[in-house]
């Protein structure tokens, strides 16, 4: 999702642009713009959440990974307690 809003910014940045550039109407610019800097927060705000929970989530699996007892080659959890 964050990859979406942050490609609608590209795109409404790239339409006010051209309008821009075609002497149009600044309203409609205008209105482009703004709902660009929307999508383009929007979209920060959801690829800092995910980078978040990806950061947790890796150091939730990491930790249960050192705490787990290692496994031999016979497919028996070993005895050896630290």
């Amino acid at each position: 999702m964050a990859f979406v809003a942050l490609c609608g910014f590209g795109l409404l940045t790239t339409l006010a642009l051209l309008e821009w550039h075609g002497s149009g109407d600044l309203s409609l610019i205008n209105r482009r713009l703004q709902w660009a800097l929307v999508a383009f927060l929007v979209g920060l705000g959801m690829l800092h959440r995910y980078l978040k929970f990806h950061r947790l989530y890796s150091i939730e699996v990491f930790v249960a990974y050192a705490e787990s007892l290692p496994i031999l080659a016979t497919g028996e959890k070993s005895k050896h307690t630290s």
